[in-house]
């Protein structure tokens, strides 16, 4: 989904351009630690109480799911408790 028009999108490219390279590094660790903890908060949200383990495989099935074809996931999915 895009919601964000042509000339917005490239003025913010530009500004992020203009950052060096370890700022713009740092922004995106940011972005996805914040865009982690949204989904680790919608999950709790729906399972109170939910364990680590299990907790780390949603948010993997979250992020990743599409990444990984079905064998593969569920050779990964013991290793993250």
């Amino acid at each position: 989904m895009r919601d964000t028009t042509s000339d917005i999108d490239a003025a913010f490219t530009a500004l992020f351009a203009e950052r060096s390279e370890v700022d713009r590094l740092k922004m995106t660790c940011r972005m996805f630690d914040d865009a982690r903890a949204l989904v680790e908060a919608g999950i709790r949200s729906q399972h109170p109480g939910i364990g680590r383990s299990e907790l780390r495989a949603r948010v993997f099935e979250r992020l990743y799911y599409d990444e990984f074809d079905e064998p593969t996931r569920a050779r990964m999915l013991p290793d993250l408790g």
